[in-house]
């Protein structure tokens, strides 16, 4: 008999854990080419940032109800914060709302701009939000420092920040090279290092 068998013969088990390993993967392979991420992007009414007070519409003070019916209900909420973006890359975009006493507290949305490929990925849905200069996520740090030529800077970190504050809110613009982060904190919030 010349059967032809691996002097190696690879144990069942091995296979099993392979085959569970490649299953694993193909839900983050049917992200990346285009399927429906687990928790989406906010879907806003507005896409408007107006400086200090609201991000697509939503702002400090706003019920629970009236910050969703903005933003969207297709967010991960539990007890007093909603997040909306996909948790396995939130690096691409993401959004969130804390509620303190059923009101917000807080509204930022974010991306972080590593090189992936020679690329900076970001989904297209995080940077609709826009001020009426047209900065968004992802407008580069000389495009910011024109429209915001009057603002106060703050450097508590290695990004700068530009802050807009009233009595009723207090609006960071995080710049690296890009614009990184945008968020509405309460009157008077400070950072470390300011």
């Amino acid at each position: 008999m010349n059967s032809r068998t691996s002097p190696h013969p690879v144990p069942v088990h091995l296979l099993i854990v392979a085959l569970l390993a490649l299953a694993a993967l193909l839900p983050a392979a049917a992200s990346a080419s285009g399927g429906k991420a687990e928790y989406p992007l906010p879907d806003p009414k507005t896409t408007k940032i107006e400086i200090p007070g609201s991000i697509g519409g939503v702002s400090l003070g706003q019920t629970r109800k009236e910050a969703l019916s903005e933003w969207g209900r297709k967010a991960e909420c539990k007890d007093d914060f909603c997040h909306w973006g996909p948790k396995r890359y939130p690096d691409k975009g993401e959004a969130s709302i804390r509620f303190e006493d059923g009101v917000v507290a807080y509204v930022g949305i974010g991306w972080s701009p590593q090189f992936v490929d020679g690329k900076r990925p970001i989904r297209r849905s995080i940077t609709k939000f826009h001020t009426a200069d047209g900065i968004r996520l992802k407008s580069t740090a000389k495009e910011a420092k024109k429209a915001f030529e009057g603002a106060t800077t703050v450097f508590p970190g290695n990004d700068l920040l530009y802050k807009f504050a009233t009595d009723e809110a207090t609006m960071y613009f995080h710049v690296g090279r890009f614009v990184e982060r945008i968020e509405i904190l309460p009157p008077g919030f400070e950072y470390n290092g300011e």
